[in-house]
Order: structure tokens, then C-alpha cells, then sequence
């Protein structure tokens, strides 16, 4: 045995280093981590360029590197160490690019990417502290703020009409001859936003992160079967309910993210079901025919309270007294997910009694709203005849007096702030015999005296031509958005005219 002397006693001090946990350490780094993530979204990004052309590439670098500014400029106007290089903010503008449709305005996008960056990351501390999934987040804004742009889709490569609805849409209104195939849906030969419609870039991409090991399969897998599941018990078709929207991309990247989802394996697997649930409860019974984004958020919010829930009882726990403390403490931590649950539930059976309760009377309410505008805009009519309109054209409706007075057209066309609805009446001479605006999406102000008898009424009488037709001063836009649904009404009656 070798002597203790002073000095290796003091020697021995020295090398002993005492720290906390975790003492076994590993070669991946956070900055490798994204990396990796970005590098499995490639294949999706190189799709949405197949799919609809150079602008998917250009609208993805606007993201990406709006994500990177905004997070350097917070860092340097808040003097804290910049964390640019971690990659993360290279992922959230992926993810965000994916969840946009390339039609999208490239300002509306650097809007989301400073919501995602600026308000759900940095603000609340920055990678790892956010309270929910910041591509999520800024997806639902951006679709709160911009419901018009974010739900206009572009055809992709290989269909031959515009892809106006997305196969969500085309089930929710029951037109199944519209749907894409499955292999078309596998394929990402649909409408939708840019990085959801392959899911085979998807599948391939989320693969390698399993295969490397970023992420388990709890969630991917958890995500994906409740969809299914819940979707039939929801009277849907389930496969196409897991290809459709943004499940695919949802439960590989974003429901993955390792600051939102729970730490423990069962955590995980009630968090994805969460997902899963929430969003075919949303496209089922609300306005909104996708549900993924708001479903993942909620979810986010929820987490802490599954880790607390599904934590394991620390090792060397002491019985006895401990116990029953434990105990307590583990009802004050189930609570809140028991009233959380049942407010989800009771709110979900509400939200459908009501909307299958009231379904009938507000579709007779807008008939009936509908038939009073077009005998407003056509004088004298006493019923009508439906004809065939061009939706694709913006003619949302087309009909024929029955006595002969002239023709209905309710059209529609793009405005500042979304679409314009306006119902023009125009008699057998070809001549405007009323218009009125139906619906708009602009803020109040001057544009919206687009609606005014001051404005609408100077149409009467007018032809083809529109001559002294006068625009609203400071609302341009407005006035021309209205002027082009006029334009698409004559369209629509020459059309009519000539089939007649």
C-alpha cells in the first residue's frame, strides 16, 4: 500500500472534480442535433420545388433566413450571447416554409418568421425554455391574420386543374370525385401547403431522424394511429385523413420538438393521442378543415402537467409518511389534467351537438340571405334558375331570372385583405341593374365604403364598358378588387349568353 503522504493526499484532492449531473456525456451537441433536422426536411423542400416550382425554393430561403436575422438582432439588441449558430432557427424557418403554400407573399412570411423567433422563442428564454412549438405557433397567427392567403393553393406539378381545395376540403364537402388517388396523395400530386404534400419526403425524412436517433417513435407513431383511429370512429375516411393536411409533417417534426413534448415514454404516447384526437375534432365539428397546428399547440400547453402525471417515483423513495405526502402531491398534479380534460370534452360535445343542431338553420338563413340579395340587385325577379358557374373563374353563382328580367352572378375576387363576394344583377340588355358588396375581409375604413349606396350605385345602368365608373380616393385597391368582380360578372353573362 502505498504511503499517504501530504503530498499525493493533496495531489488526489486535486484530480477529484466533483460536479452535478449528468456525469456520462455524449458527442451530440445541440447545433448537430438541427442539423440533422434540417437535413431530413431536404427531401421535403426539394418536393415542394418538384412540386410547385423555383418560388417553393426562394419562399424557404425567405423563411430560413428571416428566422436566422430576427434571432441575431435580438441577441445583439438584448446583449446576450448569440445562439445563431445552434442551427435552430435554420429549422423553424424549414418547418415554417413547409407549412405555407407557395403562393404565399414572401412580407406575410417574414411576419410569421418574427412571431415564431421573436414571440414564442426568444421572449420566453430562448431554445429549450418556449412553451410551445414556434413553426406551430406562427402557423396558426399567420392563418388567424392572413385566412385568405393561407388557404390559397397553387396546382402542383402533374394536375391539370387548379387545386383550389385541398383534399380536406373536397371531404368535408363530401365531393369525392374531386380526390386525388392514394398514390397521388402518397406522392404529392395535391393541393396544400409547400412541404406537406409528399408524404413520401416526409416518410423518408423522418426515418433518418429515427434512424439517427433525434427522435423516438412514441410520438410519430402515437400521432399517426389516433388519426386513423379517431377518424373512423368519427364516420371519416382514415387513410386519407392521415395523408391529408399536415399530420405527416406534424408528427415527424413538429409534435417531436424536445422542448414542447413530454420527457417520458408514456408521457409521449398520451401526448401524441392528445394530437391525434384534438385535431379530427377540430376538421370534423369546426370551421377550420385542418386542425393539426392548433391541436399541436394545445398540446404544448398541456405537456408540463403529462410530466408531472406520468413522472417516475424517484429510486430510494422512503415509504410510510413520504408516501401519503407523495400521494397528495400526486393529486394536486393529476387535477389539473382531470379539469382540463373534461373542459376539452365537455366543450368537444358541445361544440357538435350545436354545430349538427344548427347546421340545417343556418343554411336556410343563408339561402334565404343569398335569395334576398339577388332580387335586391335584380328588380322585379320573382324566382330563379341555377346555372352552371365557373368557381375556378371566381363565379361562386350563376342564375336566370324564371319571368325574364336578366341574370344573377355572385363572383368573387382577391382584396387586400381576402376575398371580395359581390352579387350583380344584369338585365337581358346587357345592362347592370344592381350590385351589391356581400361579404369582404378588409379593415374598416375607406375600403370598406366599397359597400356604400354612394359607391355600388353608380353601377346601375352601366354596360360592359363601365364608363364614369369613380374609384374611392385612398381606397384603390379596394375600388379595383370591386371593379374586376363586375368585370368577372359580364364574363360569367356572356357565357351564359351564348349558351343560351
Amino acid at each position: 500500500m502505498a504511503e499517504n503522504t501530504p503530498g499525493t493526499a493533496q495531489a488526489a484532492k486535486e484530480k477529484l472534480v466533483v460536479m452535478p449531473s449528468p456525469h456520462v456525456r455524449d458527442t451530440i451537441t445541440t447545433q448537430k442535433i438541427m442539423a440533422t433536422v434540417a437535413l431530413a426536411l431536404v427531401p421535403s423542400v426539394i418536393a415542394a420545388v418538384y412540386y410547385f416550382g423555383i418560388r417553393a425554393f426562394w419562399l424557404t430561403l425567405v423563411c430560413v433566413f428571416s428566422c436566422m436575422l430576427f434571432e441575431l438582432l435580438f441577441s445583439m439588441i438584448t446583449k446576450r450571447e448569440s445562439t445563431i449558430q445552434d442551427c435552430s432557427a435554420i429549422v423553424t424557418g424549414m418547418i415554417l416554409a413547409c407549412n405555407l403554400p407557395s403562393t404565399f407573399p414572401a412580407w406575410m412570411a417574414i411576419v410569421g418568421s418574427f412571431f415564431a423567433i421573436i414571440v414564442v422563442k426568444c421572449l420566453f428564454g430562448g431554445i429549450g425554455c418556449n412553451f410551445a412549438n414556434p413553426a406551430a405557433t406562427a402557423r396558426v397567427f399567420l392563418l388567424v391574420s392572413f385566412a385568405s392567403h393561407m388557404t390559397s393553393w397553387a396546382a402542383p406539378r402533374g394536375v391539370d386543374a387548379m387545386a383550389t381545395a385541398t383534399p380536406l376540403r373536397l371531404m368535408s364537402e363530401g365531393n369525392w370525385e374531386a380526390m386525388p388517388s392514394i398514390t397521388q396523395m402518397f406522392l404529392g400530386q395535391r393541393g396544400g401547403s409547400m412541404g406537406e404534400t409528399c408524404a413520401l419526403a416526409i416518410l423518408a425524412g423522418g426515418l433518418f431522424l429515427l434512424w439517427k436517433g433525434i427522435i423516438r417513435w412514441e410520438i410519430p407513431v402515437s400521432v399517426l394511429a389516433s388519426v386513423f383511429v379517431f377518424a373512423l370512429l368519427f364516420g371519416q375516411n382514415a387513410i386519407y385523413s392521415v395523408l391529408s393536411g399536415g399530420v405527416m409533417i406534424a408528427a415527424f417534426f413538429m409534435a417531436t420538438d424536445y422542448s414542447t413534448s413530454p420527457v417520458t415514454n408514456s408521457g409521449k404516447l398520451v401526448y401524441g393521442v392528445g394530437i391525434g384526437f384534438f385535431t379530427m375534432l377540430i376538421r370534423v365539428f369546426c370551421n377550420y378543415p385542418e386542425g393539426m397546428s392548433f391541436a399541436i399547440v394545445l398540446m404544448n400547453v398541456i405537456t408540463p402537467h403529462i410530466d408531472r402525471l406520468m413522472m417516475t417515483k424517484p429510486f430510494g423513495a422512503v415509504f410510510g409518511q413520504a408516501k401519503k405526502s407523495e400521494g397528495g402531491e400526486r393529486m394536486i398534479q393529476v387535477k389539473p389534467i382531470i379539469v382540463l380534460t373534461v373542459i376539452c370534452i365537455v366543450s368537444s360535445a358541445l361544440l357538435g351537438f350545436t354545430y349538427n343542431a344548427t347546421a340545417d338553420t343556418i343554411a336556410a338563413v343563408e339561402k334565404a340571405a343569398s335569395d334576398a340579395a339577388m332580387m335586391e340587385v335584380l328588380p322585379g325577379a320573382a324566382s330563379f334558375q341555377e346555372l352552371s358557374a365557373n368557381a375556378e373563374e371566381g363565379v361562386l353563382l350563376a342564375a336566370k331570372d324564371d319571368s325574364g328580367k336578366g341574370y344573377v352572378f355572385k363572383v368573387q375576387d382577391k382584396g387586400y385583405g381576402g376575398n371580395y363576394v359581390v352579387m350583380v344583377g344584369i338585365g337581358p340588355d346587357g345592362k347592370i341593374t344592381g350590385a351589391k358588396l356581400l361579404d369582404n375581409s378588409e379593415t374598416p375604413g375607406l375600403g370598406s365604403k366599397t359597400g356604400m349606396p354612394a359607391f355600388t350605385d353608380q353601377f346601375t345602368g352601366k354596360d360592359a364598358g363601365l364608363d364614369g365608373v369613380e374609384t374611392i380616393t385612398g381606397a384603390t385597391i379596394s375600388s379595383k378588387t370591386f371593379l374586376r368582380c363586375i368585370e368577372k360578372a359580364f364574363t360569367a353573362f356572356d357565357s351564359v349568353k351564348e349558351g343560351a
